[in-house]
This record gives structure tokens, sequence and C-alpha cells, in this order.
């Protein structure tokens, strides 16, 4: 036999166990999703689809559900929320180092949370999970173009990139960073809005949370939550909105009248435009302002070619505080 027929002998051979290779693969593959759906389907949740599809020969595995819908147990004879979109798509990379699964977020999408129904739309998504990471449970996601549509409006955000990781005893780990984000039109504004704007530039979170989330957005879950010592803790906090950019770390609950109630430590620069806002709204008398810019401009200091100040923020009775200085109300969150 010449060198040429047995390369070519070969490499049939090779195609021939990698063909056969891939469709046990593929068999294997669609066997243990449908009974990681039946599991979590054992569990009380609701997992619905019309359609199973794998592909991807040769060197990825690619599964298709379509259309999808997922919600977990109900509770007082509702689900607590429920997502729905035309499909998903979840790619496997067969021979790579480490097995991430990369599932493919659809372009539209519907998520009903405690009745508070949001229409989401992507230029693009992609959540990454690590199968061999079973404790905690991790989930990486970069997700860019978004536009949630909600009873209170629409919100639109250019990029939301970060990781959602769950830990032993019910601890929830957070840290996300989104870029220019666009609050809706509202009439009346909130205070917040008429001082700062509706343009958020950066924003960026790392915090942490013990114990059961809320069941849904209702005022009656967030009572609930709240009344059970529900806080969520702050390692990182920056904000950079309108004149305001700041560096806050600290707690966050509701109170009673579930109206924020929270104690930061915090940087912060761009204070003097934002007492002149408060200023021109009529929230703040101009001599009064005039009078805290001149006692924190003596605070402040220089800090990469700002003018930055260190003190506490305060959420508390319905108001937001800097210091000892009253800034604008604060609304409670309505059923």
């Amino acid at each position: 036999m010449t060198a040429r027929r047995i390369v070519a002998a070969t490499a049939v051979i090779v195609a021939v166990i990698l063909g056969v290779g891939w469709w046990v693969i593929l068999d294997t593959t669609r066997s243990d999703i449908e009974t990681a759906i039946e599991a979590r389907r054992s569990m009380g949740y609701t997992v619905a689809y019309d359609d199973l599809a794998v592909g991807g020969f040769p060197w990825r595995m690619v599964v298709f559900l379509s259309p999808l819908s997922v919600a977990p147990p109900e509770e007082d004879g509702a689900a607590p929320w429920l997502w729905s979109a035309p499909g998903i798509s979840i790619e496997i990379r067969i021979f790579a180092e480490t097995p991430t699964m990369a599932f493919t977020v659809p372009e539209t999408q519907r998520l009903d949370y405690g009745g508070r129904v949001m229409d989401i739309t992507l230029e693009r998504g992609v959540i990454y999970y690590d199968p061999a990471n079973e404790t905690p449970e991790g989930l990486d996601f970069d997700v860019r173009g978004i536009v949630v549509a909600t009873p209170a409006g629409r919100f639109a955000l250019s990029s939301l990139t970060g990781r959602i990781q769950r830990g032993p005893d019910s601890r929830l780990d957070v840290e996300i960073d989104g870029r220019d984000l666009s609050l809706p039109p509202r009439a009346p504004a909130s205070e917040a809005e008429k001082i700062l704007g509706r343009e958020i530039s950066g924003i960026g979170i790392t915090a942490s949370h013990d114990g059961a989330l809320p069941e849904s957005f209702s005022a009656e879950a967030l009572a609930a939550w709240s009344a059970n010592g529900g806080t969520v803790e702050f390692e990182r906090l920056l904000v950079d909105w309108g004149a305001l950019e700041m560096a806050a770390e600290g707690t966050l609950t509701l109170d009673r009248e579930l109206r924020p109630e929270a104690a930061f430590s915090a940087e912060i620069a761009g204070y003097g435009k934002l007492l002149d806002g408060l200023a021109e709204s009529g929230r703040m008398k101009p001599r009064d302002a005039s009078f805290a810019k001149t006692f924190l401009n003596l605070m402040a200091k220089d800090k990469a070619g700002r003018r930055v100040i260190e003190a506490p923020i305060t959420a508390q009775g319905g108001t937001l505080f800097i210091g000892p200085l009253p800034l604008f109300k604060l609304a409670p969150i309505q059923e």
C-alpha cells in the first residue's frame, strides 16, 4: 500500500470515529438536557418548549430550545415570575480545556415578575456557565443594546456585564457594570431626575445578599422581605450621573413605608453643580446652597484633578442626606 493510500485510509477511519463519536455525544447531550429539565420539573419548576434540536458538528455542540418559558414553583397559587422567549441556544465546546456553556439570549423576551411585565429587546446577549463549578454556582454575562419596556416607562442601556454567583446558605453575590442608562420620561419627574437628568453614564455594583430574596416586586412581598431583616451589602457602588460622580460602600434596606433606608460612606465629586441644581429646582435657597458649597469646599481634597469630599450618605425617613445636608425626598416603592 502506498503512503498516499495509507494517509487516505487513516483519514477515513478518523472521520468515521469522529462522526460516530459525535453522534454518541449528541445523543448523550440530548438525554442529559432532558434529564436536567425533568429534574427541575420534579422540583416544581415549569419548563415548557416545543422543540429540542442538537447540532454543531464537529468541534462544538449547539442545543436549540424553542419556544421556551420557565417559571419557579407556585406560591399561593401563582408563580413569582415567568420568563418566556422565542428560543435560546446553548453552545458547548466539546474538546475545550474548560467546557463552559455559552447561552445566547434571544433578541426578544418577556419577564413577568410579580405581575410587573417587562418586554426586553437586545442587540446581543451571552451568558456563560461553567458546569464544573457546582458550588458556588456562577453565571457570567455580557449583554449589549438593551431596551426594557416596563409599566414605569422605557429604559435603555448600551451595555451590561458582570457575574452572579450563588454560594452556600442562600448567599448571593452580584457584580455588575452598566454603561449609558437612559431613564424614561415621567410626569412628574423625580427629584433626582430634575437635578441630575435622565442620563446615567455609568453604574458599578459589587453587592451581596444573605437569605431569601423578595418573592416579587409587590408591596406585600417587599414589606415581608424588609421585616425579615432583608439587607443588601454593597462593597462597591459607583455612580456617574449628570454632575454627580460617587464611589461608596454601605448597606441598603427598606423602611416600613417601603422607602429606601441606607447608610453609606462615600467619595463625591461634582457636588458644586449638584447644589446649584438644588437651588435652581427650589429644593434649597440660593443663599443656603452657596453656604453649603463654601463649607464643602473647605472639606474637599484634590484627587485626580477633581475636588472630592468624603462624607456619609444616608437615607432616613424618606429623605436622602449627604452628611447633615438633606438633598431630596425619596418616594416609597409602589406595588
